[in-house]
């Protein structure tokens, strides 16, 4: 069981994933730009955050987010997962 009491992740448990994703276009051609931060993974106090955050600096999009996985970690065969998830609101243009 992982109840993110700790501050600090446990890197014996999770694989933290930093690095620049690149240069992405959406259908109506806007412009923006994606890199995964460790700055936006943040345990604690029985939670997990995972950050998004954006800018809009020079005029393209820029966002961090927050990337975690189990790989080569852990494995399951049998059971559940159970997870209480929380989305901000967000305009969907």
């Amino acid at each position: 069981s992982e109840e993110f009491v700790e501050r600090d992740l446990n890197l014996n448990r999770w694989n933290l994933i930093e690095k620049k994703r690149g240069n992405f276009k959406r259908s109506n051609g806007q412009k923006f730009e994606v890199a995964w931060t460790k700055d936006s993974v943040r345990p604690g106090q029985g939670v997990m955050n995972l950050d998004f955050k954006k800018s809009t600096a020079g005029g393209a999009w820029k966002f961090s987010v927050g990337n975690i996985n189990t790989d080569c970690k852990f494995q399951q065969k049998y059971g559940w997962f159970e997870a209480k998830i929380q989305m901000a609101r967000a305009d969907s243009r």
